[in-house]
């Protein structure tokens, strides 16, 4: 199965750890040519802006190996349906999400071509050990084999930055982001809806950098909570409802990071 590797790179994503994340992301590649010579991909650096970015990093990072794709526009969802749209008109049976700030494992790669390959669900993801910036704190998360509505809930349903998404599912569903913010929760939920099948390998596929500010905002909590109540209406969780209100409370005087580590510690051993 041909993949694309689409490293997803916002305009404000530092300089250095975009060429950190280019580096493992090539490493990647290498452990997947070498254990699965079958295995056809290619990785793309899809660059909102190449302001902050020198020619010697532009070099570099063609150096290693990866194409520099220009991907503007001011919502993110539009610069990933364009990855999705490049996806299908070149052919590739999947494309693998990579935030452009992040780091992948050697062998992310290589497991999800043997997913792909072994099993029938539309999309492949996996846990990542967090890394708050500015500090030395990590913490891992990692969603259940099958997730289930109260996972999507606790953010634990599947982390978009790891998905392996069959082209198929997205030409037969129509699946694509909208331009509002937390397109990727909403894209999430509306493949729920359309019976997409989701499975988490448990295993950890890279470091995710998080803003100690990241969503901490009255704003961006109330969509979430809007969200995630007509997902629980319309998925006949309504039991769930005030457990909603609960985290949105939560959100609104501890901040995201210490949030999500509690989920993580509490959740650990919870099937």
């Amino acid at each position: 199965m041909d993949m694309l590797v689409a490293l997803n790179c916002h305009a404000f994503h530092p300089v250095a750890a975009v060429r950190l994340c280019c580096e493992t992301v090539a490493a990647g590649m290498v452990r997947l040519a070498q254990d699965r010579p079958t295995a056809t991909a290619r990785a793309i650096l899809f660059v909102q802006s190449h302001a902050g970015f020198s020619q010697d990093d532009l070099g570099y990072i063609q150096s290693l190996g990866l194409q520099i794709c220009d991907n503007p526009g001011q919502a993110n969802g539009e610069r990933l349906n364009a990855q999705i749209e490049m996806a299908i008109r070149d052919g590739f049976g999947a494309i693998l999400r990579v935030d452009a700030d992040d780091t992948v494992t050697a062998d992310r790669f290589v497991r999800q071509f043997d997913l792909l390959a072994s099993r029938s669900e539309d999309v492949f993801g996996g846990g990542l050990e967090y890394c708050e910036m500015g500090s030395a704190r990590r913490f891992v998360v990692q969603p259940p084999e099958h997730p289930k509505a109260r996972d999507l809930m606790l953010n634990r349903f599947m982390m978009h930055p790891t998905f392996a998404m069959r082209t198929a599912t997205l030409q037969r569903t129509g699946l694509r982001y909208w331009s509002g913010r937390l397109e990727d929760k909403e894209f999430l939920q509306r493949a729920i809806g359309m019976g997409v099948r989701f499975y988490n390998e448990q295993a950890i596929y890279g470091t995710y950098a998080v803003s100690p500010d990241a969503r901490n905002n009255r704003e961006i909590a109330d969509l979430e909570l809007q969200m995630t109540l007509q997902f629980l209406r319309q998925s006949d969780n309504r039991l769930l409802v005030p457990v909603a209100y609960v985290i949105n409370g939560l959100r609104r005087v501890i901040s995201v990071p210490l949030l999500r580590r509690i989920r993580s510690m509490v959740l650990r051993d919870v099937a």
